[in-house]
């Protein structure tokens, strides 16, 4: 193989035809329409975000199509393609966070505070929704964008490791929401200790994750953490002193 070969380049040039092929399909049509006439359809919806993942977030052009896709029918295509109504669909932060796209959360949480600034207070507030979280299925009532969509990223970012998303949205919330349950009861510090990512445990106990908080299927993020066998996160709860330290 050419030593020349990049596959960042590669990656998210395929993303790109993902969203483009994605974005010609009608939005009207049905699912089971558009899995019959156009075969790669279900290729491009699956498979976008890994592309974008391995693009990592060096490509600036990439990360506007994934913002103006979110923003477009094609966005709507998408989720019906996956069985979800419009009032199911995760909102395209969460996605982002979900998938570790931290360029694309940045953009999107930068567009959203500059929609705050050039609103009218007496203007009605835009609205996205959020029921659903993509990796349990798990309902949840609506809500509108804002904080509570920013906390609900957060949860997935710290439960899918990436680091530099939850650095990204814990500088959007309130002090006290990292402490916030998810719609499964979890904290943020249970999902990440769960997960075995002690950098995110580290950073969440710094910025004042209370290890003794209760939730999730076994109770506390100390024990998840020894019933995965996560060493290290075991020894960063058990003794978090350092990473709490100013």
């Amino acid at each position: 193989m050419a030593s020349s070969f990049q596959e960042g380049a590669a990656r998210a040039a395929m993303a790109r035809i993902c969203l483009a092929y994605l974005s010609q399909l009608e939005a009207s049509a049905e699912a089971s329409e558009i899995q019959k006439s156009f075969p790669l359809a279900m290729y491009c919806a699956k498979h976008w975000t890994s592309h974008a993942v391995a693009a990592k977030d060096h490509d600036a052009d990439l990360q506007a199509a994934i913002v103006k896709f979110f923003s477009s029918d094609a966005y709507k295509t998408w989720c019906k393609l996956y069985g979800w109504s419009e009032a199911e669909a995760a909102s395209p932060l969460y996605i982002a966070a979900h998938t570790g796209l931290s360029g694309v959360v940045e953009a999107l949480t930068t567009l959203e505070q500059e929609k705050g600034r050039n609103t009218n207070k007496t203007e009605p507030k835009i609205e996205i929704k959020i029921e659903i979280e993509i990796e349990t299925g798990n309902e949840k009532g609506n809500e509108s964008a804002g904080e509570n969509d920013y906390v609900d990223a957060l949860h997935a970012a710290c439960a899918w490791g990436h680091i530099m998303v939850t650095e990204l949205l814990l500088r959007k919330v309130k002090a006290s929401d990292v402490n916030a349950p998810s719609g499964q009861g979890e904290t943020m510090l249970y999902a990440a200790s769960g997960g075995g990512y002690v950098d995110i445990v580290e950073l969440l106990l710094s910025k004042g994750a209370e290890v003794d908080a209760q939730g999730g299927t076994y109770g506390s993020a100390l024990c998840v953490a020894a019933l995965e066998g996560h060493e290290q996160v075991v020894k960063a709860l058990a003794c978090p002193c350092a990473q709490c330290a100013p």
